[in-house]
């Protein structure tokens, strides 16, 4: 069996930045139909959760979650898990 390897995500200020940038940037196309999920996600939820992605959302405080070694149930070669 493989045994397990340390997992770390490093992420960078710069890199942060960029995320934020981009995100700044999104384009959202406008709603098909209605306000419900029928044809997918509606622009104005979607707008909202970039919004909070970019003002709102710590990502520093993901990163010791998603550094953190776990044991593998079978052999895959990594194991991840966001929260």
């Amino acid at each position: 069996m493989t045994q397990p390897r340390p997992f770390r995500s490093e992420t960078t200020e710069e890199q942060l930045a960029d995320l934020r940038s981009r995100l700044a940037g999104t384009r959202f196309a406008p709603a098909l139909s209605g306000t419900d999920w029928t044809h997918g996600t509606p622009p104005g939820y979607l707008a909202e959760l970039v919004d909070y992605w970019r003002n709102e959302f710590d990502w520093r405080a993901v990163v010791p979650t998603s550094s953190t070694t776990a044991r593998p149930r079978s052999r895959c070669c990594q194991t991840m898990s966001i929260r």
